[in-house]
């Protein structure tokens, strides 16, 4: 819309569950090293009688961005997440929730490899906690690398989040489902991500 707001929607979610959706962005730079971003979105599932999930949620995340140097970055990101129905909702609401509002909060870590010319390669590494408020939070954690162009990004990844009775055994042997072990709820997440942008 501007230089400043962007409005956006995912056609991966549309297309493959039916989840029509909104993202507005916008943000500010703070000094000549730091950004603040706000990322606002609304997604809600239609005929879910065909549908894995059965939700309708709205969001808001808010990022400070800190560049160290030319080649690394930390964003440090709080995300709220208001579930107006969470009857199956998808995997990053937490299990056994007791409040529609999920708050989640992250550090990402991003390092350049190379950048020249409007090229650029890095990883980046993300730790963080989702559902801080509520009584089963997930630890979270991320990796992914990115490689930008002057109009594209293509960046690929993979997270893992679990309650925090997970141990490294039940890692290895349970997978993206719930168990529940001397009648101790627990439960693990994975998420591959790929994703590719391009700036018009």
């Amino acid at each position: 819309v501007t230089d400043q707001i962007t409005v956006a929607t995912s056609p991966y979610l549309l297309s493959l569950y039916n989840m029509p959706n909104i993202i507005v962005r916008t943000g500010a730079v703070l000094n000549p090293s730091t950004k603040l971003g706000a990322h606002f979105g609304y997604m809600k599932t239609q005929n879910y009688l065909e549908n894995e999930y059965k939700m309708e949620n709205s969001y808001l995340n808010l990022v400070l961005t800190k560049k160290w140097s030319r080649l690394s970055a930390t964003h440090f990101q709080v995300n709220s997440m208001y579930f107006i129905d969470d009857a199956r909702p998808f995997s990053i609401r937490v299990a056994r929730p007791t409040t529609p509002v999920q708050v989640s909060v992250s550090v990402l870590n991003e390092l350049s490899f190379f950048k020249r010319y409007q090229n650029e390669f890095g990883l980046g590494f993300e730790l963080g906690v989702i559902g801080v408020n509520e009584v089963l939070p997930y630890n979270h954690l991320g990796f992914s690398f990115y490689r930008k162009f002057k109009k594209i990004i293509f960046q690929a990844g993979v997270s893992l989040s679990a309650t925090q009775n997970v141990t490294v055994s039940n890692l290895m042997n349970v997978g993206d489902r719930h168990i529940a072990t001397n009648g101790e709820y627990k439960k693990i997440v994975t998420h591959p991500e790929v994703q590719l942008q391009y700036f018009f």
